[in-house]
């Protein structure tokens, strides 16, 4: 990376330039009005989905749009960290087919939605009265349903929609079965119709949110849902969560199609591989469409477990909606000596035998979201040898961990407390570094600047790299030492590439920096 040229750096030239505006700017809450804007500007879903409505508000400036990655600024939060069913239901498809107990009914039932699903159809209506029953077989009453909704002074009718008893709410509530837990939507094809039916759906969910009755749920869960999609002999399962005043939907599974793969095309194994004995590739294919809905129907049971089960936060202090990722062990080769200073991570030396398991896990109380980093939180850690420990909680796609342990221990970085993959927020990795309070004024001394200079080239030497060095991913403590917080690009020399969508607009890079480069 360009960085590993030192002498093309100038630290000191370059952290007066930076300032202190780039760190201490924040973005205030909008959450509540985020919502206010929307309840006077939202549309009908129909009206809202469709392509020339979507070429005005899907943008980042404005409060109607979904995030959905169209375009592509308009993604980064994954609907992962907030809710474990959306994970639960990626494992509960990638469980083997034996393990699932699907039943005779479950393969009657999927023939005839795949039989019917495939045909043609005059109208949209035709297609969604024939292929509703075998679909709502698996998946519940009202599942492919049109009913009646109110939400936001807008009435709106979604194909499909289940509702979910809300335990924040007394039986004769408004909100008492307002939220939607599942919304479908059909098309008599790909491309027919005004608009796409996940992007009409998506916009129905977000109505939902911000209907006046579900106030209190809005401020202590992330509201989530499941959306289904069919467009002619195709299905494709999205998920949706509502988190500080903006609607965030993901595609889980991709549009599947339903028309049986040919023979010659089909990855079915034979018959003596075949777990379940199937011996063709349209049965394999039918199980498959089984295992599907079967999948979503249990996790959209367990939706209905969890809003039924809902009650009101006890700790004011808490933010809500979380993160879901509680704790974490203690124990997992992180360094956790506090002194800056090279030595064997505290976490490497044994724990007594006589300590429980419960007594390494390290339990995290989140009290904020950090505005300018989006899947970034302050919290609070408890147990395993903290206590009250200020810490920040990172949800990223890689970290360079030994990059930032060897720089810990030259005392230029924060402490490093955890940092693994965690399969149930998305596969992202969890990094949790100690809390570095800097003060609005902070600035870094030079004895500071040099020692986080000599780092560096101790670091370079050792053939790695920082990777992004700039100033919003340092923090000034209060003896006047900066300390890197950022490891996401670090890693071995030659080895590391910038992203392919580095903004070289508004960022000032050292020379060479370009995206794609190494």
């Amino acid at each position: 990376m360009a960085e590993r040229a030192l002498e093309n750096i100038d630290l000191d030239k370059q952290w007066r330039q930076w300032g202190d505006n780039a760190r201490n700017a924040s973005i205030p809450s909008r959450r509540t009005e985020a919502v206010n804007n929307l309840r006077k500007s939202c549309k009908s879903p129909s009206a809202g989905a469709k392509n020339s409505a979507l070429f005005e508000t899907q943008a980042s400036n404005r409060d109607e749009a979904v995030h959905n990655g169209r375009p592509l600024s308009l993604g980064g939060t994954d609907l992962f960290l907030y809710h474990r069913v959306f994970h639960d239901f990626q494992l509960k498809l990638r469980r083997p087919l034996q393990s699932a107990n699907l039943t005779l009914d479950d393969f009657k039932a999927a023939t005839v939605f795949i039989e019917r699903s495939t045909r043609f159809y005059p109208t949209k209506t035709d297609r969604h009265y024939d292929i509703g029953p075998p679909l709502e077989a698996f998946l519940g009453e009202n599942a492919l349903t049109e009913l009646g909704r109110y939400s936001a002074t807008v009435s709106h009718s979604p194909d499909g929609s289940q509702t979910a008893v809300c335990g924040l709410y007394k039986p004769l509530d408004p909100g008492y079965r307002t939220m939607l837990k599942l919304i479908s939507e059909v098309r008599n094809g790909i491309g027919l119709g005004d608009c796409c039916p996940t992007e009409q759906a998506e916009k129905a969910y977000q109505l939902t949110c911000i209907d006046s009755t579900l106030d209190d749920l809005r401020h202590c869960s992330c509201m989530p849902a499941f959306i289904l999609a069919i467009a002619g002999p195709h299905v494709s399962v999205s998920g949706a969560i509502f988190v500080n005043g903006v609607a965030i939907s993901q595609r889980i599974t991709p549009f599947t199609s339903l028309v049986p793969p040919l023979a010659s095309l089909s990855t079915t194994p034979g018959f003596e591989a075949n777990e379940m004995g199937f011996v063709t590739a349209g049965t394999q294919h039918v199980a498959e469409i089984a295992l599907l809905l079967k999948s979503l129907r249990e996790c959209l049971d367990g939706l209905g477990t969890y809003y039924r089960d809902m009650r009101r936060p006890t700790r004011p202090d808490e933010l809500s909606p979380a993160p879901c990722f509680p704790s974490y062990e203690a124990n997992d080769g992180v360094t956790l000596h506090r002194d800056g200073q090279a030595g064997p991570p505290a976490s490497s030396r044994p724990l007594p035998d006589a300590r429980a398991k419960n007594e390494r896990t390290v339990k995290l109380r989140y009290l904020s979201r950090i505005p300018e980093r989006r899947m970034s939180f302050v919290a609070e850690a408890n147990g395993g040898g903290e206590t009250g420990t200020r810490c920040v909680v990172k949800f990223v796609h890689r970290s360079g961990k030994e990059a930032h342990e060897f720089m810990y221990e030259r005392g230029v970085a924060a402490r490093l407390m955890h940092c693994q993959r965690e399969a149930s927020v998305g596969d992202l990795f969890v990094v949790i570094t100690e809390y570095i309070d800097e003060t609005k004024d902070a600035k870094a001394s030079q004895d500071g600047i040099t020692k986080l200079r000599d780092a560096l080239e101790g670091l370079h030497e050792a053939q790695f790299v920082f990777g992004d060095l700039r100033r919003v991913n340092m923090l000034v403590d209060s003896t006047g030492q900066p300390r890197l917080i950022d490891f996401d690009w670090s890693g071995p020399d030659g080895q590391m590439r910038y992203p392919h969508d580095l903004n070289t607009t508004d960022v000032a890079w050292p020379e060479g920096a370009r995206p794609w480069g190494s």
